[in-house]
């Protein structure tokens, strides 16, 4: 089964999961996995679930939320104890490349944690912000709080939206076409998926394809 197949596969698992009522639990679980080592978009889950339960809205924001920040600490940690093998095995897949590393280093020593809010509103891989905030000394604190900060505010004022305007207005609003049938949301995360399925295949295919020379990570020491 290729990738975007086994992501598909691990959504409509999530969905027929949330569809027995654990909802909240499911969100939580994806966000954990998703900020791990699964690719795509971090509100693929949560966004279709609170546009086809929108009484339920801000309680998925905050199963979300804390999914977020249980994945993002298990991956600052591994930053932090385990580079090396994380870049040597897995790191291609979830976006931690000593090219990355550089950037990221670069970009986290002018921005800091306002580096880390931008990150839940833009193209940034938090994943990579993660791993690399506890590689170059980050504290702790100060990552968790910014992500808290900004993925809070993401997934809250999608809630709000959802319970203010409604869900048509809200899926509208961001060009969504697929509709919820009778409450169910899985439509509307195969439409998410969908906008991700050829970038992935395309990152999976260039693993495959092309031998990486071996790597110096970027050091970190103060020596």
């Amino acid at each position: 089964m290729s990738a975007p197949g086994r992501l598909q596969r691990l959504f409509d698992r999530l969905h027929d999961f949330a569809d027995r009522g654990w909802s909240g639990l499911a969100v939580f679980a994806y966000g954990v996995l998703q900020n791990l080592i699964v690719p795509g978009l971090a509100d693929a889950l949560f966004l279709p679930l609170s546009l086809a339960q929108p009484r339920r809205a801000y309680r998925l924001a905050f199963a979300a939320l804390a999914g977020t920040l249980v994945g993002a600490t298990l991956l600052f940690w591994i930053g932090g104890h385990a580079l090396d093998p994380l870049v040597d095995s897995v790191g291609r897949w979830v976006g931690v490349t000593p090219a990355g590393l550089e950037r990221a280093e670069s970009l986290l020593t002018k921005y800091g944690w306002l580096l880390i809010i931008g990150s839940t509103f833009s193209p940034l891989s938090t994943k990579l912000l993660a791993v690399s905030s506890a590689a170059f000394g980050l504290p702790y604190l100060v990552f968790i709080s910014a992500l808290a900060a900004g993925r809070g505010v993401r997934v809250l004022l999608f809630a709000w939206a959802i319970q203010r305007f409604g869900a048509r207005a809200v899926r509208e609003a961001l060009g969504l076409t697929a509709t919820p049938d009778n409450g169910e949301s899985a439509a509307i995360t195969g439409e998410l998926v969908a906008t991700t399925a050829e970038p992935l295949a395309g990152t999976v295919s260039s693993i495959a394809q092309e031998r990486v020379p071996p790597h110096k990570i970027p050091s970190h020491d103060s020596t």
